[in-house]
């Protein structure tokens, strides 16, 4: 019952700032504007803002995992699920033919070193599509390994990124204290979001 302390406690609130209102706005229609019953993934979160026209890859390594993943890609125009390490795979994606493209990147770190090696394909990426929008996500569970992976993607040699970061606990004080996202070259208006969206949600 996670939900309870995240999703759920925002559910019913009237006074969110527009980008936490556009959210929850996604959230409600996938229970039809009633209770809160389900929550969907990030692939329903992309296919919620999909604009005609746009296309979506979605990769996934585990088998049982994948196996629903591609049913549910196979009932949607546009949208292709690979069974791969996407890491590694999505680099062969860039530069796509329309030059704008968005690369959500939520790895495991099921393995440690996954906060150190997600800055060398985030490299790759950016040397083939300098003008895309990437999006890494991370848990924050022992600082010192959030970080290396800011020193990470530091050393990369990338200009314009930025982190975003809530925690709901004090760092150490046992498993999962927060998440946060680096972003890398974001649309100019969401620091501005970030700056309204941030405390709101802490608070």
């Amino acid at each position: 019952r996670e939900y309870e302390g995240g999703i759920g406690r925002l559910w019913r609130r009237q006074d969110s700032p527009p980008a936490v209102t556009a959210y929850l706005s996604i959230i409600r229609d996938f229970n039809g504007g009633g209770d809160l019953r389900r929550y969907p993934g990030s692939p329903s979160l992309a296919l919620a803002l999909q604009r005609p026209g746009d296309r979506l890859s979605l990769f996934e390594l585990h088998p049982t995992d994948f196996e629903q993943l591609e049913k549910y890609a196979a009932g949607h125009r546009g949208v292709k699920a690979v069974r791969a390490d996407g890491l590694r795979e999505c680099v062969g994606l860039v530069p796509p033919a329309e030059r704008r493209g968005l690369i959500l990147m939520d790895p495991s770190y099921e393995i440690k070193t996954d906060y150190t090696r997600v800055a060398e394909p985030l490299q790759r990426l950016y040397r083939r599509f300098a003008t895309g929008i990437y999006a890494l996500w991370y848990p924050v569970i022992e600082r010192r390994r959030v970080a290396g992976l800011e020193r990470a993607v530091r050393d990369a040699g990338i200009s314009d990124a930025h982190l975003f970061e809530l925690t709901v606990r004090p760092d150490g004080s046992g498993g999962m204290s927060g998440s946060g996202m680096i972003l890398v070259n974001p649309p100019w208006t969401l620091a501005g979001e970030m700056a309204a969206a941030l405390p709101y949600l802490a608070e």
